[in-house]
C-alpha cells in the first residue's frame, strides 16, 4: 500500500501540478443566499462572510507572493478551513 504522502508527491509530478488544486470556486448566486429581515433591516447569512473571507485571503494569498511574506502557510491553511466551512454550510 502507498502513503497518501508518496501518493499525493507522485500526482503532483505526474501531472506536473504547483502545488495548488483549485483556482475558482463555485459560489451559490446572491438571489439563493439567505436574508434575515426580521430586524427590520436587511442583513446578510453567515455564507456571505466566509465568501467575503474567501476573497479577502485569496487577495492576501497573491501578495505574499509580490511581497516574499512569511504569512503565506498561514494563509493557505485559512483557505482551506475557510472552503471547508463553505461545503459544511
Amino acid at each position: 500500500m502507498i502513503s497518501s504522502k508518496k501518493y499525493v508527491d507522485e500526482t503532483l509530478k505526474k501531472y506536473q501540478i504547483q502545488g495548488k488544486f483549485m483556482d475558482k470556486l463555485i459560489v451559490t448566486p446572491p438571489f439563493y443566499r439567505d436574508v434575515d429581515t426580521s430586524k427590520g433591516f436587511v442583513t446578510v447569512g453567515e455564507i456571505n462572510r466566509l465568501y467575503i473571507d474567501i476573497i479577502r485571503t485569496s487577495i492576501a494569498l497573491k501578495d505574499s507572493d509580490i511581497f516574499s511574506m512569511n504569512l503565506k502557510h498561514d494563509l493557505m491553511y485559512k483557505m482551506q478551513n475557510l472552503i471547508l466551512d463553505v461545503m459544511d454550510y
